[in-house]
């Protein structure tokens, strides 16, 4: 059997709450990350810029330094002759070619900082030229002399400080750029610091939050359906899970309640209400078979009585027959025989008649004991189909009500040995109803054969008159009335023997009724082991 509770509809499930946290530390994070990932690109792209300026700040730093090989070499020579000492100027003059070409592309995108080389390559061309003049001066005609006085100009140092400055300008650019872009680089990790630190911190003190609060919502619900298998575990069927949610939780609690419910209306309803049927009807089966144990027993001792009769109508007729061979001596002894014998058929005829009577309510006895038989065993059939489906619903609670399947399976037993029990009285009471009807039908022969005794003597105490002419006839009569009194007795004794099998078989119901008193007793012990 099975039992409707209303479920509550799965909006929150855990999986979604589960879910929903998840998500929410989903979100934290990529507003974190966002937010590093933001200052990361933002150090990387200020990094790239600085590292451009100190790019920048090295090729300054470069051409300055070749334009002082340039002089140093220059000097060299020009103090010495010796043309060794050109070697750093020449190789200044490739340098200083390469260097500007890199400070062009390197400052592409900073138009100041173009003007600026556009005003230092025409200065760097004339401090070249003045330098190379010297040289040549040097190794010409008017050699050291000549050179000196050019050098004494002043002109190369008025260009050399004009470089000076193009470059000062242009380092002081950079500086600007280097400084504002380390700023903004510290300002932007200034900025994500607290975003970051106080976001983790945030996030995790929410996370945390949230796990507390959904470890209590899942922890309550399952202590609760836990006391409550408990409670049915140990028999209690009133238990009830409260339902506070809406999630799988609070499903298994609702299922809970409903097999709590169903066990309930099973067991304390209609399997009690089967033991106080099946007592019930015991008991009126122990009476029924006690009632027709008596009635056996009765039937046996008129069976008896019915014996004795037969036997003294079959010495009576068995006198009639002597009489009937002196019949020409004592006239009188055969009327008073005759007389005799007729009293005797009468006795025999009434003691027909009451036994057949008793055989009668024997069969009805019977009839009343098969109705109570088929009660039984419907209220076995109905005890077994209750067990059955007790049996299902122990296997829908799975693990939960195995303790429950272990006492189905008890009450089952109980119910298949009461139709066992019910099927032996059925055969034995059908045997009994089958020896009624025999003792019925012989009782009956005994009763007519009785009749005929009686109508037979009749005949001999009208004929007495006419005794001489009708010895002959008279004799064969008698001859056979003791036969059919020697049928009589025999007829008789099977009543008595069948009466006494019905005694027996009483005793049977007594017993299988006794034994249903105590099945039903232990269907009801079994009951009353549930708080319903």
């Amino acid at each position: 059997m099975s039992v409707s509770s209303a479920a509550p509809a799965l909006r929150w499930t855990l999986s979604r709450k589960i879910a929903a946290v998840l998500a929410a530390a989903g979100i934290g994070l990529v507003i974190i990350g966002a937010t590093g990932y933001r200052s990361v690109e933002t150090l990387d792209d200020t990094a790239a810029k600085v590292d451009h300026t100190y790019q920048v700040l090295a090729q300054l730093v470069g051409l300055s330094a070749s334009l002082k090989d340039a002089e140093t070499g220059q000097r060299g020579y020009l103090i010495t002759g010796d043309e060794d000492y050109l070697a750093p100027y020449t190789q200044a003059r490739t340098d200083l070619v390469a260097e500007q070409q890199a400070l062009r592309t390197l400052t592409a995108d900073n138009a100041e900082q173009q003007k600026r080389l556009d005003t230092l390559a025409p200065l760097v061309d004339d401090k070249l030229a003045e330098l190379q003049e010297t040289i040549d001066l040097r190794g010409g005609a008017g050699g050291f002399p000549a050179a000196l006085k050019v050098v004494q100009s002043g002109a190369g140092k008025t260009v050399m400080d004009q470089i000076r400055t193009v470059l000062t300008d242009l380092q002081s650019a950079e500086v600007t750029l280097l400084r504002a872009r380390s700023s903004a680089a510290d300002d932007s990790a200034t900025r994500a610091q607290p975003v970051i630190g106080f976001g983790c911190g945030a996030l995790l003190i929410a996370i945390a939050g949230a796990g507390v609060v959904l470890a209590r919502r899942i922890a309550g619900p399952v202590h609760e359906v836990t006391a409550a298998l408990k409670a049915l575990e140990n028999g209690d069927l009133t238990v009830r899970v409260p339902v506070h949610t809406t999630d799988e939780l609070a499903l298994m609690a609702s299922s809970l309640n409903a097999a709590s419910s169903g066990l309930r209306e099973t067991i304390g309803g209609r399997m009690g209400q089967a033991a106080e049927a099946l007592s019930r009807e015991a008991t009126q089966l122990t009476t029924i078979s006690s009632r027709l144990e008596s009635d056996a027993a009765e039937v046996a001792q008129q069976a008896a009585d019915a014996t004795t009769s037969s036997e003294e109508v079959s010495h009576g007729v068995q006198t009639i027959a002597a009489g009937a061979e002196q019949m020409s001596a004592s006239i009188s002894e055969i009327a008073s025989n005759a007389a005799q014998a007729a009293e005797v058929a009468q006795q025999g005829l009434a003691v027909a008649n009451r036994t057949n009577e008793q055989v009668a309510e024997l069969g009805a006895a019977s009839a009343e004991i098969s109705d109570v038989v088929r009660l039984i065993t419907s209220i076995a059939e109905q005890t077994n189909l209750l067990a059955l489906n007790a049996t299902i619903e122990a296997a829908r609670a799975g693990e939960l009500g195995k303790g429950f399947a272990v006492v189905a399976g008890e009450v089952k037993e109980l119910a298949q040995q009461t139709a066992k029990a019910t099927e032996e009285i059925t055969a034995r009471i059908g045997a009994i109803q089958g020896s009624s009807e025999s003792a019925a039908r012989a009782i009956h022969e005994i009763r007519d054969v009785i009749q005929q005794i009686g109508d037979y003597t009749t005949t001999i105490a009208s004929a007495v008159e006419e005794q001489t002419a009708t010895t002959g006839e008279m004799s064969r009569t008698v001859a056979e009335a003791a036969g059919s009194s020697s049928g009589v007795a025999g007829t008789v004794s099977t009543v008595a023997e069948v009466a006494s099998s019905t005694a027996d078989a009483a005793r049977t119901t007594q017993r299988t009724a006794a034994d249903l008193t105590r099945l039903a007793d232990d269907m009801a012990n079994l009951v009353g082991g549930f708080k319903h």
